[in-house]
């Protein structure tokens, strides 16, 4: 696995990118960073890690809605957590969410193969770190991606 940095003008990249589309579905993005986060990794793979969870966010976000990243350091790990004000998940979906090819079961069906998590965790772990995911129904979702710190 190739590592390196994860630059400043990667993250812009991505956000500029997700920040148009949030905008023309009327989401509100934002970013926060605490000055001093650093991880290794490999910038692609990690781009389709924060690629796939902000499509989630923005696909599960209503007009009028909110997704905040907020990238800070918790007890030597880089915390990458996605908050949202979507729908929510059901508790009972939470457990298998990063299993292959699941899909949330809802009576409102949206497009996908249910592979995005699954390979979201996938990449997460291959870099050592781990995944964290809260949910309440109506209310919102945060997703969390845990690296060691550089």
């Amino acid at each position: 696995m190739r590592h390196r940095s994860y630059s400043r003008e990667r993250r812009e990249d991505l956000l500029e990118h997700h920040g148009a589309t949030a905008r023309r579905k009327g989401i509100t993005l934002s970013f926060e960073a605490a000055p001093t986060v650093f991880a290794t990794a490999d910038a692609i793979q990690l781009g389709r890690a924060i690629t796939n969870l902000l499509s989630n966010a923005i696909k599960y976000t209503s007009a009028g809605g909110r997704i905040t990243i907020v990238a800070d350091r918790q007890d030597g790990w880089v915390a990458l957590a996605f908050r949202d004000t979507g729908r929510g998940i059901p508790p009972e979906e939470i457990p298998h969410l990063f299993e292959k090819y699941r899909r949330v079961r809802e009576a409102e069906r949206s497009e996908g193969t249910g592979l995005g998590l699954f390979i979201t965790k996938t990449i997460v772990e291959a870099h050592g770190g781990a995944m964290r995911v809260e949910s309440t129904p109506g209310v919102g979702s945060t997703f969390t991606i845990l690296l060691p710190a550089a």
